[in-house]
């Protein structure tokens, strides 16, 4: 790793400790040098903005869940176990992130520029990952569907958990979570298997 690779580490370390306890608005560029024993100069060499500072967090915190969720899905041999792995593990990294971040859900929730750009861009990610789990299911005869609907059929379970992740997670409107996600497994199984 290079000087300059460090140096960015350090910054966006500082920057994701402090969001989380202070939220992105109450938070300062003078805040993010001092957490991290440097000058403002120093910060401003590397970033030309908070904003700026607020993508690169962004990009670790998702970065950080699919690393977690390709793991999980790596360590299992059949498709439906993957996408159990799936979406148990997307659950429950996202509902660790909501909990983290309480203070800057407030404030994101008002800014739907920010909620729009990463929820495509993990949406991207996940209909990825899921895709890749039908082709397997469909090339092992586990699932009954055509590769190519493959995509098309992600697109739709990435949809249809984002609503269930809405109202368990972020909503809190049904307690228990992990057994409804289990339930809505099971339906989803059913239709997919021969």
């Amino acid at each position: 790793m290079t000087k300059e690779e460090k140096i960015r580490n350090e910054v966006i370390t500082a920057a994701q400790g402090l969001f989380q306890q202070f939220g992105f608005d109450k938070t300062t560029m003078e805040d993010i040098a001092k957490s991290m024993g440097k000058g403002k100069s120093t910060l401003y060499y590397y970033y030309s903005s908070k904003e700026e500072i607020l993508d690169e967090v962004k990009y670790k915190e998702v970065n950080d869940i699919f690393t977690k969720v390709k793991d999980s899905i790596d360590k299992v041999n059949s498709a439906e176990g993957k996408m159990r792995a799936y979406v148990l593990t997307m659950f429950k990294e996202v509902k660790k992130k909501i909990n983290l971040y309480k203070i800057v859900a407030g404030e994101i929730q008002e800014n739907y520029r920010i909620i729009h750009e990463l929820r495509k861009n993990i949406d991207s990610i996940e209909v990825n990952i899921l895709r890749d789990i039908l082709v397997f299911g469909a090339k092992n005869k586990e699932f009954n569907i055509n590769e190519k609907d493959a995509e098309g059929m992600a697109y739709l379970i990435v949809s249809s958990f984002r609503g269930m992740e809405i109202d368990l997670l972020i909503e809190k409107k049904i307690p228990k979570w992990e057994s409804r996600v289990e339930i809505m497994l099971d339906i989803l199984f059913k239709g997919l298997i021969k």
